[in-house]
């Protein structure tokens, strides 16, 4: 018996179907752009438009999954096996280079699919353990370094203003009075110096910073920045998935805050290293 050899049950059998259409409507929504707003990393940015022969390779992705599908429907788990082992085997080659580069969410995403399908029509065609535990192993090991470091980047601080890099962080909440004398202080004199990372303490604060980055966007630069802390003439015009990223970046920003010891703001961080080794004072 196979590590993953399993009896052809009617649960086996449904997954057959139901595993493809999952991975295809995945990979669907992202050819689509539908799926945006779950992959915001640098690596996002860098593959997600990447083609093959001019042709997305999402829709590469759903093309597979489509066949995979067919092949679970017409019960021919050997083919749909050997397709999803070839598969499997260039998606650990992609996690391969992802970890030389830059993690991508969205592509380990569908790799985890991707992994869910060859499983399953392991299981049903009955092949043998060797080869697939080699596989297996090998896509494991590449997919370990692209979860950590997507782990550290998806939960580094998010600036809404200013490179993170910049010598001067400012934490700071659009309701907090002495937060804008400090950024009214630090935002002429140091221009490209500084960052600004919003904290939110009430659901105002999150609509006023949602207002900010609509108006950034907008290309109002520091002109946005003073608008934060004055009434706002309405609502940021942001969707459902924009909201719902922004109340996590708020929370970023949140947990980078106490992880340094401090709950008060404005607080200034200067040195524009890690947070361990920047020196730390809160503004008066």
């Amino acid at each position: 018996m196979g590590m993953f050899q399993k009896p052809e049950t009617l649960t086996l059998k449904i997954l057959a179907v139901a595993f493809p259409v999952l991975g295809g409507a995945f990979c669907l929504t992202a050819a689509l752009g539908l799926s945006d707003f779950l992959c915001q990393t640098e690596g996002c940015r860098l593959y997600y438009r990447t083609d093959l022969f001019g042709l997305s390779l999402w829709w590469w992705g759903l093309g597979v999954f489509l066949i995979l599908g067919l092949f679970g429907l017409a019960g021919r788990y050997i083919a749909a096996y050997r397709l999803s082992f070839l598969f499997l085997l260039l998606d650990a080659l992609l996690l391969g280079l992802l970890a030389l580069t830059l993690p991508c969410l969205s592509c380990l995403i569908a790799g985890l699919l991707f992994l869910m399908n060859f499983f399953v029509f392991h299981a049903l065609s009955g092949g043998r353990g060797r080869p697939a535990k080699a596989l297996v192993g090998l896509w494991f090991f590449l997919f370990a370094p692209n979860f950590f470091s997507l782990a550290q980047e998806t939960l580094a601080p998010w600036p809404v203003y200013g490179d993170l890099n910049a010598p001067v962080r400012v934490y700071f909440a659009p309701s907090c009075p002495a937060c804008r004398e400090t950024i009214d202080y630090f935002l002429p004199n140091l221009k490209q110096g500084l960052v600004l990372l919003p904290v939110a303490r009430s659901e105002g604060d999150i609509e006023r910073v949602a207002w900010l980055v609509e108006r950034l966007k907008q290309g109002a630069g520091e002109a946005a920045v003073k608008e934060v802390f004055h009434p706002l003439p309405g609502r940021a015009n942001l969707t459902w998935g924009g909201r719902l990223r922004l109340r996590f970046h708020l929370f970023k920003n949140m947990v980078s805050l106490k992880r340094m010891g401090y709950d008060r703001l404005p607080l200034v961080v200067t040195g524009g290293s890690a947070p361990g080794g920047d020196s730390v004072r809160k503004a008066d």
